[in-house]
């Protein structure tokens, strides 16, 4: 037994748990109407439970005939009533006939019709407001959404007296609906009897502190519901504290979504107390709160505590206050495998206790920590510990705009030698870049730069020279050569390439030809026979610091041309992996196998 206020003023109804609608569909007439007129002290409600019998098919598949008549005299009737406009739509009685006539069509082409189709059309009929077509096809499959549409407080309740029953509906998004603190209300209801909707989207609908306390006073009962989404409403402290009782008492619930409200640093304590004492979310979302200071480290704390919450957004709030017990959540987690922190004011400070901990995490497999005013330098150490450490489970490491140093490509192209690993990153820093990817050894001989790169590449002077020789003429112009020596990355500037062709342009005709490339080559290894035979002083020293050098140059431009590429292509990337899409698609996911 319930008190309910569906229609009218609150009375007493009974539903039997045992009773399916594939059950219903067996019985004869007679013990379809025992099953199914409720114990009830108000003979409207019983009026119109008994009319949804009448229109349901017996177990031989046949429709019974009262249903068509009394259809038919339902849109007589219909034609009849007074010009009235609904609250929900604004559609006058001729638009109302309208519709009645596309059901009665229905009927005529004998399409079965549910008994929670039939409750919601008698409860329309009764509250005098106009079925929607969505509403009532959606009772016969498994998600009943109305996003972005404003639903009338009497539509709404035509639906949830449909939805008390219903085995079919599994998902409701009413997104946007405007559907208020009544609505809630009735959503409520609505919970405390249905057994069978796993997921409630109630978000940007302004429920009020009655609303959310009614459906979390629901969901302290229920044992079905797996996702519950309260986004955008504006709940404060107050609310929190309803969010952490049913926390409290609620075993089933996997993934909770309080994210765009108002909770601040007393709801951050009240609900640190419910993710402390639950034992089944998976999933929370807290992001875009004012989450801060003693909120905020006790929301961590309670992480700390809690043993299956696996996945935490906590973006755009204040967490930098919490950032030493960040950094001991790190350490002891055993369960979260994704964490969320973007635009925390995380700065050098904080991240450094930060990775203290991270240095020893072996679950975390996502960490979104870009949009924070830490420098680049903690970037790169960061990836050194995913690179270096490997316990570390990170695949996907979003540091968002946040610039890294040219080191930080190095890094990224030996771990992936490792492991798979997604990581977006904003522009590089390429002052220190462009300085010494420049340096062209201006006090030094360039054609010693020349043959060093080739000797460290293991190339023939004769492949050299051919990919130098773009047109194929046999000889190399200035032009080409700047071109060529770009395209393999080998370090030199405008100066020294025409201090090299000066070199390398024995008759000076502005070409240089095979022969005289030979002759170069043949003069720079005999004065370096001399110098090792003459045994100067510090010789093999200053050769090995120039070969160290050249070969950290040829990696410079190396890397340069890199950043070029990753830089061009930043838009694109982020345009083929949306990582809201990925939030989304894990979150539900991690909760289907969680179900």
């Amino acid at each position: 037994m319930a008190t309910r206020a569906y229609i009218g003023t609150a009375r007493d109804v009974h539903f039997d748990d045992k009773v399916t609608e594939h059950h219903i569909s067996d019985l004869n007439g007679k013990e379809r109407e025992e099953y199914l007129t409720p114990i009830v002290r108000d003979p409207i409600m019983e009026m119109k439970y008994k009319e949804a019998i009448k229109g349901f098919p017996n177990r031989r598949g046949k429709v019974d005939n009262t249903k068509v008549i009394a259809r038919k005299n339902r849109t007589s009737s219909a034609t009849q009533r007074t010009e009235h406009t609904d609250s929900y739509t604004g559609v006058s009685s001729s638009g109302f006939r309208n519709r009645l006539d596309t059901f009665t069509d229905m009927e005529e082409e004998k399409k079965e019709e549910t008994i929670s189709q039939a409750t919601y059309l008698s409860t329309c009929k009764h509250l005098n407001v106009e079925p929607t077509p969505i509403i009532l096809k959606s009772l016969n499959e498994d998600s009943l959404i109305i996003k972005y549409h404003p639903v009338g407080n009497l539509s709404l309740k035509a639906a949830c007296v449909a939805l008390v029953a219903n085995t079919m509906v599994a998902t409701v998004d009413l997104t946007h609906a405007d559907i208020g603190t009544t609505g809630a209300v009735y959503l409520g209801d609505v919970l405390r009897e249905n057994l069978y909707i796993l997921d409630l989207i109630i978000a940007e609908n302004n429920v009020g502190s009655e609303g959310i306390k009614c459906i979390c006073e629901a969901l302290q009962e229920n044992r079905a519901l797996k996702y519950l989404n309260v986004s955008g409403n504006k709940l404060t402290e107050v609310d929190a504290g309803a969010i952490r009782d049913m926390l409290l008492e609620n075993t089933t619930l996997k993934g909770l979504n309080a994210s765009h409200n108002e909770f601040t640093d007393i709801g951050g304590v009240l609900l640190a107390e419910g993710i402390e004492g639950n034992d089944s979310i998976l999933d929370i979302d807290l992001s875009w709160n004012h989450l801060r200071q003693k909120g905020a480290r006790r929301i961590i704390e309670s992480l700390m505590v809690n043993t299956t919450i696996a996945r935490a957004d906590l973006s755009f709030n204040g967490f930098h206050d919490a950032a030493v017990g960040i950094g001991e959540l790190m350490a002891v987690t055993t369960t979260l495998t994704y964490l969320d922190l973007t635009s925390n004011r995380i700065t050098d400070v904080d991240m450094a206790h930060f990775l203290k901990g991270f240095e020893r995490n072996e679950t975390l497999e996502t960490l979104l920590i870009g949009k924070n005013p830490y420098t680049a330098p903690f970037c790169k150490q960061l990836l050194q510990i995913v690179c270096n450490n490997p316990k570390n489970k990170i695949k996907e490491l979003d540091l968002d705009s946040q610039s890294v140093e040219i080191e930080f490509l190095d890094l990224i192209h030996t771990t992936r030698k490792e492991r798979q690993l997604y990581i977006n990153h904003g522009t590089v820093l390429k002052a220190d870049l462009q300085k010494e990817a420049t340096d062209d050894f201006s006090s030094s001989d360039p054609m010693m730069v020349l043959m060093e790169c080739i000797a460290q590449r293991q190339l023939k002077l004769v492949d050299i020279f051919q990919s130098l020789d773009r047109d194929d003429s046999k000889t190399i112009t200035r032009t080409e050569l700047r071109e060529g020596l770009q395209s393999l990355n080998i370090p030199m500037s405008g100066r020294a390439i025409d201090k090299l062709m000066k070199k390398l342009d024995v008759d000076d005709n502005g070409e240089v030809d095979f022969a005289e490339f030979m002759e170069a080559q043949r003069e720079y290894l005999k004065k370096k026979q001399e110098k090792e035979e003459a045994g100067a002083a510090g010789v093999q020293q200053d050769e090995t610091k120039m070969k160290e050098k050249v070969a950290k140059l040829i990696k410079m431009r190396r890397l340069a041309k890199m950043a070029k590429v990753l830089d061009s292509s930043t838009e694109k990337t982020k345009k083929k992996l949306s990582i809201d899409a990925f939030k989304m698609s894990s979150r539900r996911s991690n909760m289907n196998e969680s179900s």
